[in-house]
């Protein structure tokens, strides 16, 4: 009779836990936002918390009308942050407004917050998480509690997930907007710069119904000028085909793809990279994954295109710029070899026929970075890492490899 009663207690407080998680998603939706436009079996009107200091029409871009002239430093700035097993980019816009793409795993948190301090960031204008899983989320409430937010992204896609509800928390606490991510609404009216226009507009997700939380993924175009970078969270193949009949492959070309899925074989179709034509494929992983990521068969899609492949769990973060006519890789962050083709490559022409970046060592491209250990483990750890102690040494990368394994949580450099 105890165990009896025990167990309905259990069965009370897991329906307790989902109903709260509900009601929270729930009261989000309270407040709808107006149309915008998208594939004709796009999901319904935006979802708003609140409104919040600076408004945002119905579309998801911020009210006024028309391209903006504006003055700038005519560069935009990518950095594909090393967050391991996960995905995030910071976007630094030509007008000095910034972009937050994903935050990767909670641990991950202080990663993408040190990132950003490093580069200047005070205030995050735009907050794209891209679907509920944890290793795209799970840094952002951390972030979103350090930063002040502007207006925030999220395809209509829920999870029962503590940490997709602490996310919902963490937003209806900031008292900001989430507009629903879905194909044809735009980040921000477009605006002229000399370099040329620039353009943030959502290819993705084109339906409102999947079995899968990856294809909920929201795609974002970012146009500069001649040149484009394409985020694809976590898309497979469902939501690639989807782009296809919803968009021209001039809609969908871009310099730059971040590879969805981690490199995942679900991923990168062939038909898909064809439309895209990428000079640089970036691939977030973490080494050594559990997943096998990048897969050998999306790799050798990838080859076929000739893109020049940048990988994170060889290079760590990667940074890139573009003027609005070139694409450069910043050497610091993927360094280039003889045989690879040149930092920058013309923007406007598809036909680059680019060869993939050769591998750097761990040793080449970390060799001078920090790591830490405990006085009694056997494991060298990024900072912040949950298994570091208060009493946590830093020491080189070379001296960790030395005499010590690297996490398996954390995935420091090998």
């Amino acid at each position: 009779m105890m165990k009896n009663t025990k167990g309905k207690q259990r069965i009370k407080r897991k329906h307790q836990i989902r109903d709260h998680s509900l009601c929270l998603w729930l009261a989000l939706l309270l407040f709808v936002a107006g149309s915008a436009a998208g594939c004709s079996s796009g999901p319904p009107d935006a979802a708003e918390v609140s409104a919040p200091a600076g408004a945002v029409d119905g579309d998801g871009s911020p009210s006024g009308s028309g391209p903006a002239v504006l003055d700038a430093d005519e560069t935009l700035t990518v950095s594909y942050i090393d967050v391991g097993q996960g995905d995030s980019a910071f976007v630094r816009l030509p007008d000095g407004k910034t972009l937050l793409i994903d935050g990767g795993e909670a641990e991950y948190g202080q990663t993408v917050i040190d990132c950003l301090e490093a580069a200047g960031a005070e205030r995050i204008d735009y907050l794209v998480a891209t679907h509920p899983h944890s290793d795209h989320i799970g840094g952002l409430p951390a972030v979103i509690g350090r930063f002040e937010i502007g207006a925030v992204f999220m395809p209509k896609a829920q999870s029962n997930t503590k940490i997709f509800e602490k996310l919902l928390v963490s937003i209806q606490d900031r008292g900001v907007k989430i507009n629903t991510a879905r194909s044809g609404v735009r980040l921000f009216p477009d605006a002229s710069f000399s370099g040329g226009m620039l353009r943030a507009e959502f290819v993705a997700p084109c339906g409102d119904s999947y079995s899968d939380l990856n294809n909920y993924s929201a795609v974002l175009r970012l146009a500069y000028g001649d040149t484009a970078f394409l985020f694809t969270g976590d898309a497979e193949s469902i939501s690639e085909k989807e782009m296809l009949s919803a968009h021209s492959s001039e809609e969908l070309r871009s310099n730059v793809l971040k590879v969805g899925h981690h490199g995942s074989g679900y991923s990168s179709t062939e038909t898909f990279l064809k439309a895209v034509s990428p000079q640089y494929a970036v691939i977030s992983c973490g080494a050594g994954n559990k997943y096998g990521h990048p897969e050998s068969s999306a790799l050798d899609r990838l080859s076929d295109t000739g893109a020049a492949v940048l990988r994170t769990d060889q290079l760590g973060t990667i940074l890139m710029s573009s003027d609005g006519k070139t694409v450069t890789v910043d050497k610091k962050s993927a360094p280039q070899q003889e045989n690879a083709p040149p930092a920058s490559a013309e923007g406007a022409d598809p036909s680059h026929g680019g060869a993939d970046v050769p591998p750097s060592s761990g040793a080449s491209a970390h060799s001078d970075m920090t790591v830490y250990v405990t006085g009694s483990g056997g494991k060298y750890h990024r900072d912040g890492c949950q298994y570091l102690s208060k009493s946590k040494i830093a020491i080189s990368l070379d001296e960790a490899r030395a005499g010590y394994e690297p996490c398996s949580k954390c995935d420091p450099p090998r």
